[in-house]
């Protein structure tokens, strides 16, 4: 551990438990509340910082920011100890948000739910945070060309591209836009306009760019019909070439079966890509946001909902051209969406997450698998020349 800790509370807990199931192993209880929509990133030298997320009954659902959180942790991963870097946070309380690390362990946040006093309308700022220089967050100067979003997904590309898919917009619904912010210009590039491309809208999915940064990923989540307003949960995997990319050009690849909202993007250091996790319910209208109605259909919508634990892969390193495989059908933590998931020394970590429909009954909890790319037999591919 080499970052700077300023006005930081440590909590060493007891260490990781005994192996389950193909060698996963549960942590002690975190210290911070039970919560879901939290994001992790990860540093250079495997600490993982945990950013945000929701609590209270039915919070997500409503895009209520009264129970979000400002909370941030790093978190290392052999001693199992937690570090409260909360005190003196500056951006509003949020779930939704996106982040990712640039390779100066620059940590960038982006967007996510909602004003305060104002449950429907999303942020539209980005900060940066660097734990291991030190020194307060820092708001970026930089004017995002589109209104605010939530439930986006980010992947970085040549260490200073941070690459925005899809999302949710208070006023046009799920998007498929695809664009992104430079962080030496604090300019941004628009690549495609929503409905430009192949694949159908969507927010709560992931995103994901190949080691080469010549691909580009987008799978999952939940898309909402414009015309009907029925919503979907959509299991499709798509990549594009980056080096010239056209809105055009997207080729669709085998992807997640059921479909699922909330899978997270875990990159493992030889090349694959694991996702795991996130939740299904048949498709279904949203006829109201009269808060009554909302927590009813909520209700309703929670007895057909699938909670998953089952893991998959994908070989980025052949530009993901085979599509996503199953590893593993179900890994011995309970089902869940919406948890923070990523990778540190080659482990598989997973935090938290929710198992009630709309939001609630959120977990507090820690688990890795070590050695993930062994466990799972994912060696290294040829890289694809198509």
């Amino acid at each position: 551990m080499w970052f700077v800790v300023t006005n930081a509370l440590v909590t060493a807990v007891a260490g990781w438990g005994p192996q389950t199931g193909v060698g996963w192993q549960q942590g002690a209880n975190p210290p911070w509340p039970a919560h879901t929509g939290s994001i992790c990133t990860t540093l250079s030298n495997g600490t993982v910082i945990l950013l945000g997320g929701q609590r209270g009954d039915h919070g997500g659902g409503q895009f209520e920011a009264a129970n979000c959180t400002e909370q941030v942790y790093s978190f290392e991963v052999e001693e199992d100890m937690w570090i409260d870097h909360t005190e003196g946070v500056p951006w509003t309380k949020r779930w939704g948000h996106s982040a990712v690390t640039t390779p100066d362990d620059t940590v960038w946040m982006l967007f996510g739910c909602c004003e305060p006093d104002s449950p429907r309308i999303m942020l539209n700022d980005v900060w940066t945070w660097n734990p291991v220089l030190g020194g307060p967050w820092k708001q970026m100067d930089t004017t995002h060309p589109f209104e605010g979003l939530e439930a986006t997904s980010a992947a970085l590309r040549n260490g200073d591209e941070i690459w925005i898919v899809g999302g949710w917009s208070s006023s046009r619904g799920t998007l498929s836009q695809v664009e992104y912010l430079s962080t030496t210009t604090l300019q941004w590039t628009v690549k495609s306009d929503t409905h430009k491309v192949a694949w159908q809208t969507r927010a709560n999915h992931a995103t994901a760019i190949s080691p080469d940064n010549e691909w580009l990923f987008v799978f999952g989540g939940q898309h909402r019909d414009w015309k009907t307003g029925r919503w979907t949960r959509i299991g499709d995997a798509w990549r594009v070439r980056l080096s010239d990319y056209s809105s055009g050009a997207w080729q669709e690849i085998n992807g997640l079966e059921p479909g699922r909202a909330s899978p997270p993007a875990i990159y493992l250091p030889n090349g694959w890509l694991i996702t795991t996790g996130g939740h299904y319910v048949p498709e279904h209208d949203m006829e109201s946001v009269e808060e009554e109605y909302v927590k009813n259909m909520h209700d309703e919508m929670h007895k057909q909902t699938l909670w998953f634990n089952d893991v998959w892969a994908l070989d980025m390193n052949t530009g993901g051209k085979s599509g996503f495989k199953l590893v593993e059908k179900e890994a011995p933590w309970i089902g869940r969406d919406d948890q923070a998931s990523c990778e540190s020394g080659g482990s598989i970590l997973v935090f938290g997450g929710g198992r009630k429909y709309g939001g609630g009954d959120y977990l507090n909890d820690a688990w890795r698998l070590a050695n993930a790319a062994s466990v799972y037999h994912l060696g290294a591919g040829r890289r694809d020349e198509m």
